[in-house]
């Protein structure tokens, strides 16, 4: 199988470590993404994320490299979130990879669905807002 990736990044004005800690801690994931979860955040610890939607996923952290990148399977794909420093702030870059290449409407929902969560925890962390209609 042929498979892309799809890549975003944002410019956050908090610190590596409150951002690290929204991308990895349970109570915090609920803010900015997941309806719930479930988080071990450690190598090899366990992610459980509960959707709006009933559904679960159940992951385990596969790289953990404290307040600089985590990244952990997302079904039969995989993400990658990296901290780096920038003029502006911390840029926070998510990769989200082995997207099947002909799935050309889950490679735009990827697409599409990144860029908002992205912003979403940028306002969270910045702004404590959050955009997702949780109905």
């Amino acid at each position: 199988m042929n498979t892309v990736s799809v890549s975003d990044s944002i410019i956050i004005h908090k610190s590596k470590e409150e951002i690290f800690q929204a991308i990895t801690t349970d109570l915090l994931l609920a803010k900015w993404w997941a309806k719930s979860a479930e988080s071990d955040p450690q190598l090899g610890g366990t992610i459980v994320f509960h959707w709006f939607n009933g559904s679960t996923l159940h992951t385990k952290y596969s790289t953990f490299i404290l307040n600089e990148e985590v990244s952990f399977g997302f079904g039969k794909e995989f993400v990658t979130f990296t901290l780096g420093f920038n003029d502006s702030g911390v840029n926070v870059r998510v990769v989200h990879s082995l997207i099947d290449a002909h799935d050309i409407e889950g490679i735009i929902h990827i697409a599409q669905s990144w860029k908002f969560l992205l912003m979403n925890l940028k306002l969270f962390l910045e702004y404590d807002l959050d955009f997702r209609n949780n109905e």
